[in-house]
């Protein structure tokens, strides 16, 4: 149990302090736990935001819709040739095959470029909300600790001023209702004598 010296008096000055001393520690400790939170959730978005996208895995889901249709183009092709009666070593086979071949490799080349692009996409809304979050925690990070020790200090500061200017004016009319009676005693021996 605390010794009954050390607990200030409620009202006195050192109560007040001491209350702002607990106010102060508990407001700084919030203020670092929610920085802690927010600098850790910052740095786990960094890691993510720094990923980008999977451009071998899209490019692989794009060639597969490719491969797909050429594969569903080959065969029209085939059943094309067979309904006519024409031969698969025929000039008009080859380039119906020559422009299944070509449309697929624009298809491949169209499927890397949209990669490209879309990548650079979410590159670009990664960095604007990354930047985002960088202004939330700077804004977080700027805000002033705790000033509830300091405010109560100027305030105790201020108030002993004002009471020592009491006392002093108090003290000035005590000095000057003292000299005025003096006065009047002195200004009545001397209007006794005069009439003597």
């Amino acid at each position: 149990m605390a010794d009954d010296n050390t607990i200030p008096k409620p009202g006195t000055e050192a109560d007040l302090i001491s209350q702002a001393d607990r106010i102060e520690t508990q407001e700084n400790q919030r203020y670092e736990s929610g920085l802690g939170t927010l600098s850790s959730a910052f740095a786990d978005s960094q890691a993510v935001f720094k990923q980008g996208l999977d451009q071998d895995l899209l490019f692989s889901r794009a060639s597969d819709a490719v491969g797909a249709r050429a594969k569903s183009s080959v065969e029209s092709i085939r059943r094309s040739l067979g309904s006519r009666g024409l031969n698969a070593n025929s000039g008009a086979a080859q380039g119906l095959m020559s422009r299944s071949m070509f449309s697929q490799q624009g298809q491949l080349i169209g499927a890397d470029r949209d990669v490209a692009i879309e990548d650079r996409k979410f590159r670009q809304v990664n960095a604007a909300t990354n930047f985002a979050n960088a202004l939330n925690l700077a804004g977080y990070t700027s805000q002033p600790v705790s000033g509830a020790r300091l405010e109560t200090s100027q305030n105790i500061f201020e108030g002993n001023i004002a009471r020592e200017g009491i006392a002093s004016a108090a003290a000035s009319q005590r000095y000057a209702a003292k000299k005025n009676k003096q006065g009047q005693i002195g200004g009545g021996i001397l209007g006794m004598a005069g009439k003597i």
